[in-house]
């Protein structure tokens, strides 16, 4: 769970996060992200809240594409 009492947009993070966590997962057992190597993870986030949102918004349409043309290729299958 992503908390900020910064003024950070959380959506704006967990996407960063999403997109560059898996190089730091391990993958002994179940995959997981420690926290010891969670803290260690640098991440730049735009200090604009609008940019943030505006980021955060164009990241879920892709994400939505993506999911929508999964589905497509599924049905032909």
């Amino acid at each position: 769970v992503l908390l900020s009492d910064k003024g950070y947009a959380n959506k704006c993070i967990a996407e960063i996060l999403n997109m560059i966590a898996w190089k730091y997962v391990s993958h002994v057992g179940n995959p997981k992200l420690m926290n010891n190597v969670m803290s260690e993870i640098e991440v730049v986030v735009p200090t604009n809240m609008i940019e943030q949102e505006s980021i955060s918004k164009l990241l879920s349409k892709i994400d939505n594409l993506i999911t929508l043309h999964q589905r497509k290729y599924e049905k032909q299958l």
